[in-house]
């Protein structure tokens, strides 16, 4: 099974982009999205993400029904994922979030796809 890039942003087009751009340069990765926080727990429960094969997870600030990037991140924390998360949003990041991401990035440039080759390489 391919290891997963989980990507959290509320727009449609924006997840599409990075999605082609990530398979194109990230082939051996499976791409998985969400617009809303609430999405993480049923992925998880219903099988479609597991946390022992997230490689990376990359979260817009705001997502769909007033939800935020940083509580995708929190619920993957609570349960035992240690790996790297990056923040894409333009939402200031809260202060007591900071500590969840390991960086910062773009939401579809070349700037996204350095930053997770190079958490991804730091981290296998």
């Amino acid at each position: 099974m391919k290891k997963l890039i989980l990507y959290a942003e509320d727009n449609q087009s924006i997840r599409n982009l990075a999605e082609r751009k990530i398979a194109r340069e990230l082939p051996a990765y499976s791409f998985v999205t969400m617009d809303k926080s609430g999405d993480v727990a049923s992925r998880i429960n219903d099988g479609s993400v597991s946390i022992d094969n997230l490689a990376i997870v990359c979260t817009d600030g705001q997502l769909l029904e007033s939800s935020f990037g940083w509580d995708v991140v929190e619920e993957l924390r609570k349960r035992g994922y240690s790996g790297p998360a990056l923040y894409m949003g333009y939402l200031e990041l809260p202060k007591d979030k900071e500590n969840l991401y390991s960086g910062r990035c773009d939401k579809t440039g070349d700037d996204l796809i350095s930053k997770i080759k190079g958490h991804l390489e730091t981290n296998s």
